[in-house]
């Protein structure tokens, strides 16, 4: 687990020099219920990196989809409803 946590953190890092990064991934992280961890990062109070490393942080769509583009494994997403990640621009 803690091996793919560093993965993630130094994918979101690349991903992070986006002008637009914080404002998306907090829109992000609202549409999986995790409004607190958005709150946190809105209000400079933790970075996505500290919120990915803790306990009680679980992997998003978004996260699996990195990993998936991290170790070359192709994937489709299926979902009867509309995707958190595909809501907004």
């Amino acid at each position: 687990i803690a091996k793919i946590k560093e993965i993630l953190v130094s994918e979101y890092g690349k991903l992070s020099r986006t002008p637009t990064f914080d404002k998306k991934i907090t829109r992000i992280l609202n549409g999986y219920g995790m409004k607190r961890y958005a709150e946190l990062i809105t209000a400079g109070r933790a970075t996505l990196s500290q919120i990915i490393q803790s306990q009680n942080y679980f992997l998003t769509n978004v996260d699996i989809w990195i990993l998936a583009l991290y170790f070359k494994i192709p994937v489709a997403f299926v979902s009867q409803s509309l995707l958190a990640v595909c809501v907004g621009d």
